[in-house]
């Protein structure tokens, strides 16, 4: 029921808002990872109760079958963004000291 009601069904700009909310879906994992936590959460609390409600920050990193690494939510917490061009995906992110010199 989270995934439903996060995705627009009606409106205007309907499929701009779809695009928009695969496009974050797929691109940052940590909008994955809030996702994920929130439907197992919502679904844990309705068979389980609350207390397994609170587990469920687990359940996006864990197993096999894992939605998102640590290591890519760590990435994230630094980057500012990603940039598609040409085909090849680049990292913008914010780092301390001096920028690089060119050569």
């Amino acid at each position: 029921m989270v995934h439903r009601y996060l995705s627009p069904k009606t409106g205007p700009f309907r499929k701009l808002r779809a695009e928009l909310n695969m496009g974050g879906y797929e691109r940052s994992a940590l909008l994955r990872y809030l996702e994920e936590a929130l439907a197992e959460g919502y679904a844990q609390m309705k068979v389980n109760g609350l207390e397994k409600a609170f587990q469920a920050y687990r359940f996006p990193v864990e197993g096999d079958n894992a939605y998102v690494t640590v290591a890519a939510l760590k990435a994230e917490g630094v980057a500012l963004g990603t940039i598609t061009l040409g085909g090849t995906l680049f990292y913008v992110s914010i780092s301390r000291g001096k920028p690089p010199q060119p050569q």
